[in-house]
Parts: C-alpha cells; sequence; structure tokens
C-alpha cells in the first residue's frame, strides 16, 4: 500500500472514530403530547393565583415509557401511552369534589401498577384506573417518594431526614436515617478546578455489590440518576450531564430558557406586570436516559422529550 492510500486509509479511521466517539447525544425535542386548559378530554386545569400558577408540574415516565400527569385543578389522573395517545382518565377515590391534588407525588410497581400519593393516603392503581389497594403513611415534609425495583416503596422526611420503608401492601418495613443505595449515595470533594463525585449503587448485574462512580464536575450538582442503561444522569437547573460508568462524560442537554414580555399599562393606574410566553419546567429523567418535561403557554400544555440515542 502506497503513502498516499495509507494517509487516505488513516484520514478515514480517524472520521469513522470521531464520528463514534461524538455519536452518542440527545434528539429532540418532540412534543409527544399536546392539550389545552380546561376541564374536557384532550385538557388539563389552570388557576392562577397569588403567587404563582397552579397548573400539572409533576410528571411520572414508566418503565416502558407512559407519560402519568396529575391534572391537580381537574382532581384527576391522565394516562398517556408512549406515542402520547390517551390511554385513561380517572379521579382517585376518596377525593371529594372540589378538593385539589396537593400535586402528583407517586411511582410505578411492577406488573403495570401505578403509585400515588393525596395527604396521608397512598393509592395502588392499575392503568385501567381501578384501585388495587390503599394505606396511610408518612404525610408532611415529603420530599421524595420512590418505588424500588423490588417493589419496596421509600419515602423521605425532610424535617427529620429519616427514609420511611413500605412494603407493596403498605406494612412500614422500618425508619431510617441512611439513604438506601438504590437511591444513590452521593459524596462530594472540592478540587482546583471544580468537584470530584463519588456516586455509589448497587451494581446493575450483581444488586449484591456496590458499583462506585467517579464524576468530575466544574461546580455544585445536587441531583444524581442512574437510568436503566447504567449512565448517569447529572441534573442543575435546566442542564443535564450523562456520564457512563467510567465517569467519561456522554453529552449535555440544556432546557429551553422561558420567555416573557412585560405589558405595562396604558395610562391606567395599573402597574406593570410580567407574562408568559413559553415556560418550561424541571427535568425528568426517563427509566430509558430519555429526558422529559412540560411546556407551557398562555394557550397549551404539552409534554416534551429528547431521545438518547447511544
Amino acid at each position: 500500500m502506497g503513502l498516499k492510500s495509507k494517509n487516505i486509509l488513516l484520514a478515514f479511521l480517524i472520521v469513522i472514530s470521531f464520528a463514534a466517539i461524538t455519536h452518542a447525544a440527545w434528539e429532540g425535542p418532540v412534543e409527544v403530547v399536546s392539550l389545552t386548559w380546561g376541564q374536557g378530554a384532550g385538557q388539563v386545569g389552570l388557576k392562577s393565583a397569588d403567587t404563582a400558577d397552579i397548573f400539572p408540574t409533576d410528571i411520572l415516565i414508566a418503565l416502558e415509557g407512559k407519560i402519568v400527569v396529575g391534572d391537580i385543578i381537574n382532581n384527576r389522573v391522565i394516562i398517556f401511552n408512549t406515542d402520547g395517545s390517551l390511554q385513561k382518565t380517572f379521579a382517585p377515590i376518596g377525593m371529594p369534589v372540589g378538593v385539589r391534588m396537593a400535586g402528583l407525588q407517586g411511582g410505578f410497581l411492577s406488573g403495570g401498577r401505578l403509585l400515588i400519593k393525596l395527604g396521608d393516603k397512598y393509592q395502588i392503581y392499575n392503568y385501567n384506573g381501578d384501585l388495587l389497594n390503599q394505606f396511610t403513611g408518612v404525610a408532611t415534609y415529603i420530599q421524595e417518594l420512590v418505588t424500588l425495583s423490588d417493589d419496596t416503596i421509600v419515602v423521605y422526611k425532610s424535617d427529620t431526614k429519616s427514609y420511611s420503608l413500605y412494603s407493596p401492601t403498605g406494612a412500614l418495613i422500618r425508619t431510617t436515617t441512611e439513604r438506601p443505595l438504590e437511591l444513590g449515595k452521593v459524596k462530594e470533594k472540592k478540587t482546583a478546578t471544580g468537584y470530584t463525585y463519588t456516586v455509589q449503587y448497587p451494581d446493575i448485574t450483581n444488586p449484591n455489590t456496590v458499583k462506585t462512580y467517579t464524576i468530575n464536575l466544574p461546580g455544585l450538582y445536587r441531583r444524581f440518576i442512574r437510568d436503566n442503561i447504567g449512565n448517569i444522569n447529572v441534573i442543575a437547573g435546566k442542564e443535564v450531564r450523562k456520564f457512563d460508568s467510567e465517569g467519561n462524560e456522554l453529552g449535555i442537554l440544556t432546557i429551553p430558557e422561558d420567555e416573557r414580555r412585560v405589558i405595562r399599562p396604558g395610562g391606567g393606574g395599573f402597574e406593570a406586570r410580567e407574562q408568559i410566553i413559553v415556560q418550561y419546567g424541571e427535568t425528568v429523567i426517563a427509566p430509558n436516559g430519555d429526558v422529559y418535561t412540560w411546556k407551557r403557554t398562555p394557550t397549551t400544555y404539552s409534554i416534551i422529550k429528547w431521545t438518547w440515542r447511544p
């Protein structure tokens, strides 16, 4: 092979290697659910309050990609299929008409079951909206409600910094101040260029052993979520950074900034006020590593998605 042919082959291999390295990325966003404001089918409720508007701000993404929205003004739960089509709308049992849900806190259990929390009441439904079980548990100062792979329900109580573990039937297993390893344990260390984080989870292939991730970041980060692929998603504000099991950064995703405008009075005695043009919610990491969030305008509410392409 001549020198020219070798150079061409080398350049080709470099291009292929570079493409392989940089191929991993998020694609999107794509609008998967589109609704308007109201009380009917294909709508969610919106209510203006003194300090902030009230509307669905918490969404859940199931293992198979179903999307759950808590329509808190209309007192109902809406379940969408992966493609955004409507599967079911139902009102949680025992909630009087006109009593607003405090938000949707919940998770997913095996066998296509949905856990939701209303006050001190924990209810388990199937995707058809049938109530399967309910029990009374921790009610106030709830910062985190998570379901684990073995269907254990973990509730973090922020005022006592304690974790309550429940069985799927509602039996209290134990209360502890130690964060369960399944939720990820994080330690930080200041460095000359930022911070080094040590993140621990059960090993995916052998849950009886501990998998330790070492991740270097330029600043302080508080949310570390592992997806089912074994990558760590690090969230700060509207930024998501994805790292592999060796601590290599795979990609960065930034949610768009909100758009607002100031409306000034036209000669009357009213003060200038701010109007939302487009607003985006907090990022939600799906089990497969995709990123979801809500998006709202004065007339629409939608769920948008960025798909992770390894």
